[in-house]
């Protein structure tokens, strides 16, 4: 073989370096640039937050209860106050569950007198009840109503349209149940009566009038484990409101 010959078959096996290079450098633009992307997107990217030991979690997010609730000043502690569930005091315009009626333990027929009730002519709903709380370190007496909250105070309720809700009446068929007498009723509880008791002349006094009217019947019954007057409407009729003080207009009778 001769020299020239030789050259180029050399030429053919050993690689072109050059060609190469060339080839390599191009291959190594877009994974320089993808490199570089990736450092981008880093660097661009925000930060994670550290969370520390005990720190707050997602439901901790949602709104607390507030700062802890202040019990009413000794001074504050007066008939007329009103209280929020946990015995803070509020503004009895708006709704809350208790008012306070007395100062130290209840006394019998608290309520029903701060109310503007007598104790021998009215009664309270068994929804009505009282009892004695201690707040700030003091007894005080109070009512409350296990329906509904009250709007307002309860001083001298009973003599308005809304003492109604407090007022003790009821229904008895198909059963006996205790409904605000502002609701169709068979029967109105009233004041404490014993064996002697005249309850048509109590009922008389209740409707403010002279006599019992002939629409009425009046009876004693035990209920709610003391003795009481109880007035009804005569039979097939029932009653739409109290009786109380009704004086001379006409009674809320409708047939049953």
């Amino acid at each position: 073989m001769t020299e020239p010959e030789e050259t180029q078959r050399r030429s053919k096996q050993e690689p072109n370096w050059g060609k190469i290079g060339a080839i390599a450098a191009v291959l190594a633009i877009p994974v320089m640039m993808g490199i570089a992307f990736v450092q981008d997107l880093r660097q661009d990217s925000p930060k994670a937050v550290p969370v520390a030991s005990g720190a707050a979690s997602v439901e901790s997010s949602r709104p607390s209860n507030g700062p802890a609730v202040q019990e009413p000043s000794p001074s504050e502690l007066v008939p007329g106050r009103c209280l929020t569930s946990e015995s803070a005091a509020v503004d009895c315009g708006k709704k809350h569950p208790k008012e306070i009626v007395g100062e130290g333990e209840c006394e019998a027929d608290a309520a029903l007198k701060y109310m503007g009730g007598s104790p021998d002519l009215d009664a309270l709903s068994p929804n009505v009840v009282t009892a004695t709380l201690k707040v700030a370190e003091r007894d005080v007496c109070v009512v409350a109503h296990k329906s509904k909250p009250v709007v307002g105070s309860v001083h001298n309720v009973l003599a308005t349209e809304d003492g109604q809700l407090f007022r003790w009446c009821r229904t008895t068929s198909p059963g006996t149940a205790d409904v605000p007498c502002s609701e169709p009723h068979d029967e109105e509880i009233l004041g404490r009566a014993s064996s002697g008791t005249d309850c048509a002349a109590v009922v008389a006094r209740y409707l403010d009038r002279p006599s019992m009217p002939m629409d009425l019947n009046a009876s004693i019954k035990a209920v709610g484990g003391a003795e009481r007057c109880v007035v009804s409407a005569t039979a097939n009729q029932r009653l739409d409101a109290t009786l109380r003080g009704i004086g001379s207009t006409s009674l809320p009778i409708t047939a049953s």
